[in-house]
């Protein structure tokens, strides 16, 4: 149950509530049950029409340790490979089978001929809008990963100015299917800004179903869109797996260093791009860098030192922490390097999968 004391604030401001919401939810959907918002306080909350105030709290995905207990069974690589895919909303996580492998699961339920989400991007968008077209090339755009104003803009072929994208991407953030987001050690009023899909699976619809299309006169279109996956979903896994890790140092990173984040989110500038970065609670920066398709080994610790020395973010701190993320691991020589430092963590698919 979560009880929220301030009626009045709550009309105030609903979205300070997003987070403490979505946390209750996710600890509801790892233990089963249900979820009871009990709303108490001195003012009332009926307005003089006596009609009951519409409450909406758009929750987004779940995150990946909430999630896996829906993904399908394999190693921690794998789990978060099939969350990379499927993403976090329980209406879709609940149609996998857990027992099959994710690639079963993404024949069954996207490839082949009637699948139950072979349509889902295009579906999403039609329920909304009567012409879809350039919503869903904005989208395809950000399903290869998050881009700025302008190269979004290029994407839609048809809109000669700048300007007239802003509708467009209004539309989609306030359906929560985008989000927009600002170099933490940029201002909020920053133009500075990356757009990026919130939620893998439409980021991983976009990017396969959306341009390769049902073809239901070839003979073999489930191999046909399985081999287009194949070869591109490695460098897809790898760009949801930067916004995994700040989900993780969001929610799960306790476990891991004794604190989650009061701030997370990404650096970047002329001459660095940190795609993990924050404060924990405790109040110690971090600071942190991704790989996905091959375990991570010494240059890339070297390479995040070079690009902390470039920013001021966290400067004056006492210890800057360093965090290496690695969906293949590390190698040993990195082990060894992270083992003689103290501001150095290293943290894994297994560790990732396992921090609840």
């Amino acid at each position: 149950m979560l009880v929220v004391d301030d009626a009045h604030r709550l009309r105030q401001s609903r979205a300070r509530l997003e987070q403490p919401l979505r946390q209750a939810l996710e600890r509801v959907d790892r233990a089963g049950g249900a979820l009871h918002v009990v709303i108490v306080g001195p003012a009332p909350l009926l307005p003089e029409s006596g009609r009951a105030p519409a409450l909406h709290l758009r929750l987004g995905p779940l995150g990946l340790t909430a999630a896996t207990h829906f993904l399908p069974r394999g190693s921690p690589t794998e789990i978060v490979q099939a969350y990379t895919v499927f993403g976090g909303y329980p209406t879709r996580l609940r149609m996998l089978d857990p027992s099959a492998t994710w690639t079963t699961n993404l024949r069954r339920l996207l490839l082949e001929r009637g699948a139950p989400l072979a349509d889902a991007g295009l579906a999403m968008l039609e329920r909304s809008f009567q012409t879809p077209s350039r919503y869903a090339a904005v989208l395809a755009r950000l399903s290869l990963g998050e881009a700025d104003w302008s190269t979004v803009h290029q994407s839609v072929s048809d809109l000669s100015a700048s300007g007239q994208l802003a509708p467009y991407i209004k539309r989609l953030s306030e359906m929560g299917v985008i989000e927009t987001r600002r170099s933490l050690d940029h201002p909020p009023t920053s133009r500075a800004r990356r757009y990026r899909i919130r939620d893998a699976f439409h980021a991983f619809w976009f990017r396969f179903l959306f341009p390769s299309g049902p073809d239901a006169d070839h003979p073999n279109q489930a191999r046909r869109l399985f081999e287009v996956v194949r070869d591109g979903v490695s460098v897809h896994s790898h760009e949801i797996f930067r916004g995994v890790c700040r989900d993780f140092m969001r929610s799960d990173a306790i476990a891991s260093l004794g604190a989650n984040a009061r701030e997370t989110g990404s650096l970047w500038g002329t001459s660095f791009d940190i795609p993990v970065a924050g404060v924990l609670r405790s109040g110690q920066p971090f600071y942190g860098r991704t790989g996905w398709v091959e375990r991570l080994d010494t240059s890339a610790l070297d390479h995040l030192d070079r690009e902390i020395r470039n920013t001021r973010y966290g400067f004056g701190r006492e210890v800057r922490l360093r965090i290496l993320f690695g969906g293949a691991g590390f190698t040993p020589s990195l082990r060894r390097a992270a083992a003689r430092r103290d501001n150095t963590l290293l943290i894994d698919a297994a560790e990732m999968v396992s921090s609840d």
